[in-house]
């Protein structure tokens, strides 16, 4: 893995491990909403390995904006409250036009009461 993406990967992590403690902060379970999968990947010459993975929940895809810095990848902080009623205000909007399939994707409890 060439150092660009090697570095890539470790602030990915550090984005997902923040936002994994800020879930367990809010009371909820990390698991419920971070699961560690294993994908097969096909690279250039055919080959396949697997790679380590992560399916996110709705809430984990939030929390992970929340907290990560596009600014700087490698120390990811956590956004202004501005900023988060910002998000919160634009994420709301979209979910509000465009609604997930509920069969496919429900919406944990803490998301319906709000």
């Amino acid at each position: 893995m060439d150092k660009q993406l090697q570095t890539l990967q470790q602030s990915l992590e550090a984005a997902v491990q923040c936002a994994m403690e800020s879930c367990e902060a809010d009371g909820h379970a990390a698991s419920d909403h971070f699961r560690g999968v294993t994908k097969l990947i096909t690279h250039g010459k055919g080959g396949q390995r697997e790679i380590d993975d992560f399916m996110l929940t709705r809430y984990a895809c939030y929390l992970i904006a929340q907290n990560g810095d596009p600014r700087n990848l490698l120390e990811p902080r956590e956004m202004l409250e501005e900023n988060k009623r910002y998000f919160k205000k634009i994420l709301n909007d979209f979910m509000a036009n465009y609604r997930f399939n509920p069969e496919l994707f429900p919406m944990p409890e803490a998301e319906t009461a709000a």
